[in-house]
């Protein structure tokens, strides 16, 4: 119990860091057509949403984008950690600072790389990932609403489940598949 209660102050502290830094980025919407780089991130932990992840980054390169993962695996144990390839990136527990931010290779430069689009499929909202999504230099960013002070230029409003975090396999499933439906729905559109 306390040390939740440390861990809870900790990522606060962190948090509060964050919101009083920027980031100096290019915000601009693209039409899917015109979008050449996609960085997604996910929670990695469960290998059925890597899976699924692996689907929508082939969907997109078949598309013709260059897509670049980073899932979070919400772990110390090395042996849960997936190894990274070509496009697919991971970072686990080991690699946070005391405030829980990253504090490693592959997200330093995800963070770096200015993306047309950031798909944030960051569903429990795990602050490793969203600190990566809010220091990123991408050029449009988009996630789910609700979410407190939304740090996305375009969000799309779902039902959430009743039940709060953590949502069950399923449900992660299927709100991501209605976040990617919309993302490319309304950016055909643009």
């Amino acid at each position: 119990m306390l040390r939740q209660q440390i861990d809870n102050l900790r990522e606060r502290l962190g948090k509060a860091q964050l919101l009083s830094e920027s980031v100096l980025r290019h915000r601009k919407v693209r039409n899917l057509g015109e979008v050449r780089t996609v960085g997604i991130l996910y929670d990695a932990t469960d290998r059925e949403i890597f899976e699924y992840v692996n689907d929508v980054v082939r969907r997109f390169r078949a598309d013709m984008k260059k897509v670049h993962t980073l899932g979070y695996i919400n772990s110390k144990d090395d042996r849960d950690m997936l190894s990274s390839k070509l496009g697919f990136d991971f970072f686990n527990r080991k690699n946070l600072d005391f405030y829980f931010r990253p504090r490693c290779p592959v997200a330093d430069n995800f963070m770096a790389e200015s993306f047309d689009l950031l798909i944030d499929l960051n569903i429990e909202n795990l602050w490793p990932l969203e600190y990566v999504m809010r220091r990123s230099h991408a050029s449009l960013k988009v996630g789910l609403s609700p979410r407190h002070h939304n740090p996305y230029d375009l969000s799309f409003r779902v039902s959430f489940p009743e039940n709060t975090p953590p949502y069950s396999r399923e449900q992660k499933m299927e709100l991501m598949r209605t976040l990617i439906l919309n993302i490319r729905k309304y950016l055909h559109q643009i």
